[in-house]
């Protein structure tokens, strides 16, 4: 009881002496040396408690509602207050010098409101204040300024406002912070658990300034606020921490990194956009490591600012991104953007290295708005792939170039859906195994670089190049999905790289600029056009539909390959050991069009075709036509001595036109099939074939013709037709093969083992000599008196062996008016010699062509005078006469009895005279002259 009584009195005394230490008035200013605020509560509202007595320790555990205090007032420090209730100010919280505040009010009890810090501004005035909050600390309306102080959340603490000048704010890893505003100007701040920025109207932001640095550790974060910026080189670290920004149904929220700021997202950290622009620029560096950027709004890369992704990141964005102002983007070590459109303009930068670049939609598209006005007319469907083209290219680059590089997203309002482009001196780099996928329309304009090295692109749409845009592949894979278009002084080189093109593949512009394949594959399905210059070099062209050349192709050590449709060359082609296929189609060279190529390998199954006044040249080569297809030479084809043709297969080779040699000297052409040389149309006397032809197949000449030297092989048929006029500047050896049809051979014929003529008349006039060897034959078809084969030799003829085969008309033979008839089927203006091994006299039906031998030398008989050689039409030799006699035979064989009967009496006549007179002189006489008679 003494006890008790001991303790009541200590109280009151208490209680007495802190009364004792105010001063006290009508409210206003009241001084506070120290102990608990439960006293306080018979205050005016309009009192300022001034706590102004060093090193005390202050207590407030009841509800407070007063106008203002001041903690270490006129310089007091180490004074400590804790605040375990309620609290209402109607001005500020001034926290001064080294002094301290604890925040301590608990969650619920006490009769405690949602806002049970009702207080102006908490302010920390200097670098040693201090504010920690223990508990629960709620204040809609209030807002803490942290003047270089030091406030620290470890559990919960919703407030208005935060405003960081110089100071520190740190909040731990359990806590959880809730504000309307916060700006950090020079302060630094260090952000755990779970935080929210969320306000009921836009007057509030998220503000990082002049070297502010800030870094979210294992944190939590959300925002709808509309404005996040970070500026004048300030820092914001995010490190394991997730950070979601949402305006989802509100409008477009902005995020500003700018001026010379720094912000870094690391150790799977993870930053989501919705309904939010971000801009990066002011030289700005965005590091993305190991973590994610998703967005569905605007990106901007601008002024000199650098977005580096990097260790498996990603940046996914359904809406457009932009680079420029000679901004940098690296992605690197296997990291990952998509964006539905992204362009770079103003000598930016877009480096990609061992990742992966996406241009277009992608599954990660979150559907949301760009506020662009054409944005719910692109949207993909299947027969809406995202490219909607509403005005030309190049007018919409140029108009995205050069919009203002505002946070708006108007200047992306490119008119179609999955875009990417690059612009004014801008360059892209894909490197170290990445890859760039690019969904919709891709395009390069003003001097801007794309350069791919080991790393794959695939465009789904169209690519486009213009005014000196620059591509450079090195040991990389292009697919493009529909057409490569190359327009102005744009450039490309594909080195060691596959480029395959799904649609067509064109070069516009016909300025003499750098475009080349070097060790290269080249598949094109569809059209292939070129009015300017193109090199390969060591590549391969595998052509599926038209390649259309009208400027200049170079191409040195290549294989072109034309699987369909046409190879046509309507400028110039010069081409140094390549090899040519055309599997099917056409090759064409167009009227006033250069085809040159040396050491080169042409092999055509389908059809060529030369038009007239083009030239085709052909050095140290071999031309093969060995299909079904047709070759049609009309312009000049001029060879030299190492190159060579050859024909054969099913198909035709058509010469309208002349064969000449670069130099005097012998080019070949080897026929083994069909060989025409036509008339060209133009009345040209002749067509001049200054090579070694060796005709191994079917040889056919209606076009008056001039030679260097033309051999016949086996099974080789050289015709004639309309009395055309052959020129050989050589003998024409015939080593097998046939000679037939009308007209005039300019030359000698040699002909060991060939044949003259067939089963057609053949009317042939040689101007030179005629030699024939044992395995030639002449073969004569006379089909009538007047319709016979007929050899006129203007010089020699000597024929030292071989076979004469005369074919009869049946019907002719049959009628006796033609018997006695002499037919003359050779003649020569010198002496001839004919000397055949055999004479083989055949008859044909006229109708059914079916041939019998003859064998019948009284009705078959040939003569032969200095000059002419004739075939003899007679009588048959068993004929019977008219009153049915003795038969020829039988006159002859007693016309033969009869003599031999004379004879033998004339001998025995002669012996008896020459017994009985035989020494006399005339019997020695006669005996002389039988002796020589036995003789």
């Amino acid at each position: 009881m003494k006890i008790i009584i001991k303790k009541s009195i200590f109280l009151i005394v208490f209680i007495l002496l802190n009364l004792l230490n105010l001063i006290k008035g009508q409210g206003g200013l009241t001084f506070f040396s120290g102990g608990n605020f439960n006293v306080l509560g018979l205050l005016p509202l309009n009192t300022i408690i001034a706590i102004n007595v060093p090193n005390v320790q202050c207590i407030s555990n009841d509800q407070l509602s007063i106008e203002g205090i001041e903690v270490g007032y006129g310089g007091s420090t180490n004074i400590t207050l804790d605040i375990l209730a309620p609290i209402t100010l109607t001005n500020d919280l001034d926290i001064n010098y080294n002094n301290t505040v604890y925040f301590n009010i608990p969650p619920g009890g006490l009769g405690i409101m949602d806002d049970h810090v009702d207080v102006s501004s908490i302010n920390l005035n200097q670098q040693t204040s201090k504010m920690i909050n223990m508990g629960s600390m709620s204040g809609k309306n209030s807002s803490i300024s942290i003047k270089g102080g030091y406030l620290n959340n470890k559990n919960k603490l919703n407030m208005k406002s935060i405003l960081n000048t110089g100071g520190s704010f740190i909040t731990d890893s359990s806590s959880q912070t809730s504000l309307a505003n916060f700006q950090s100007i020079g302060g630094d701040n260090f952000i755990q658990g779970e935080v929210i920025f969320a306000a009921s109207d836009d007057t509030y932001s998220l503000l990082l300034s002049t070297q502010s640095h800030s870094t979210l550790y294992n944190a939590q974060a959300s925002s709808s606020l509309k404005d996040f910026k970070i500026s004048t080189a300030s820092t914001f670290n995010m490190e394991s921490s997730y950070f979601s920004m949402n305006r989802i149904d509100q409008d477009q929220g902005s995020v500003s990194l700018q001026d010379h700021s720094t912000i870094t997202l690391s150790a799977k950290s993870g930053l989501d956009l919705f309904n939010f622009g971000l801009s990066i620029k002011d030289s700005t560096a965005f590091n993305v490591s190991s973590s994610t950027i998703t967005t569905d709004s605007n990106l901007r890369v601008l002024s000199n600012a650098n977005l580096l992704l990097k260790e498996e990141s990603s940046l996914i964005s359904s809406s457009p991104m932009l680079i420029r102002n000679s901004a940098t983007v690296n992605i690197n070590s296997k990291s990952i953007v998509e964006s539905k459109i992204l362009f770079l303009a103003e000598e930016s930068n877009v480096n990609v290295d061992d990742s992966i670049l996406t241009v277009g939609y992608s599954s990660n598209d979150r559907g949301g708005s760009s506020n662009s006005s054409d944005s719910s007319s692109t949207t993909p469907t299947p027969s809406n792939p995202g490219i909607i083209i509403k005005s030309p290219i190049k007018s919409l680059l140029t108009l995205s170039s050069s919009s203002p590089s505002s946070s708006s997203s108007s200047s992306l309002s490119l008119g179609v859906g999955n875009f990417m482009g690059l612009s004014d001196k801008s360059i892209l780099s894909i490197n170290n195994s990445s890859k760039l996928n690019v969904k919709g329309l891709f395009a390069l304009l003003n001097d801007t670089k794309m350069s791919v090295d080991s790393s794959s692109v695939l465009i789904e749409k169209t690519l486009y190049t213009f005014n000196n845009g620059t591509i450079s592949s090195f040991n990389s894979t292009f697919n493009i999905s529909d057409t490569f278009d190359v327009n102005d002084e744009s450039k490309f080189y594909f080195i060691d790289s596959n480029l395959a093109i799904e649609g067509s593949f064109k070069i516009n512009s016909d300025k003499k600029v750098s475009r080349q394949f070097i060790n290269s594959d080249v598949k094109v399905d569809g059209k292939f056009l070129n009015f300017g210059t193109i090199q390969f070099n060591g590549s391969r062209f595998d052509l599926n539909r038209n390649f259309t050349s009208i400027g200049l192709v170079n191409s040195n050590a290549s294989n072109i390959k034309v699987n369909n449709g046409q190879f046509n060359v309507l400028g110039y082609y010069n081409g140094e050991s390549d090899e040519i296929n055309l599997t099917n189609g056409q090759m064409q060279i167009g009227p006033k069009s250069n085809f040159k190529c040396s050491g080169c390998s042409i092999t055509s199954i389908g059809n060529i075709r030369q038009a007239k006044s083009s030239t085709l040249k052909l050095f140290d080569s071999t031309f093969n036509n060995n299909g079904v297809g047709i070759v049609e030479i009309s312009g000049d084809l001029i060879l030299d001595e190492s190159s060579k043709i050859f024909n054969s297969g099913t198909g035709e080779f058509i010469l309208q036109a002349n064969i000449n040699l670069e130099q005097q000297t012998s080019a070949i052409i080897e026929n083994n099939g069909t060989f025409k040389i036509i008339d060209n149309g133009e009345n040209n006397n002749n067509t001049y074939l200054n090579v070694n032809f060796q005709n191994r197949g079917d040889l056919s000449v209606s076009q008056n013709s001039v030679f260097q030297k033309l051999s016949q092989y086996n099974g080789a048929i050289l015709s004639l037709i309309n009395n055309v006029q052959i020129h050989s500047n050589s003998t024409i050896d015939l080593e097998g093969g046939s000679i037939v049809g009308m007209g005039l051979l300019n030359t000698t014929i040699n002909n060991q083992a060939g044949t003259i003529g067939d089963k057609s008349i053949t009317k042939l006039d040689i101007t030179g000599n005629y030699t024939q060897g044992i395995g030639g034959t002449i073969i004569v078809t006379i089909d009538s008196i007047n319709e016979l084969s007929t050899f006129n030799i203007q010089e020699s003829v000597n024929i030292l062996g071989g076979n004469l085969i005369i074919r009869l008309n049946k019907q002719m033979v049959q009628d006796k008016s033609n018997q006695g008839q002499s037919m003359s089927v050779m003649t020569s203006n010198q002496e001839m010699n004919a000397n055949f091994n055999t004479i083989q006299f055949k008859t044909y039906d006229p109708s059914s062509g079916e041939e019998t031998d003859e064998n019948d030398d009284c009705k078959y008989q040939t003569k032969q005078t200095k000059s002419t050689f004739a075939v003899l039409l007679g009588s048959d030799c068993d004929t019977t006469t008219d009153e049915g006699g003795l038969t020829t035979p039988q006159i002859i064989g007693i016309a033969f009895a009869g003599f031999g009967v004379i004879l033998v009496a004339s001998l025995i006549t002669t012996y008896f005279v020459f017994q009985k007179y035989r020494y006399s002189e005339n019997s020695i006489k006669l005996k002389k002259w039988v002796l020589k008679f036995k003789v």
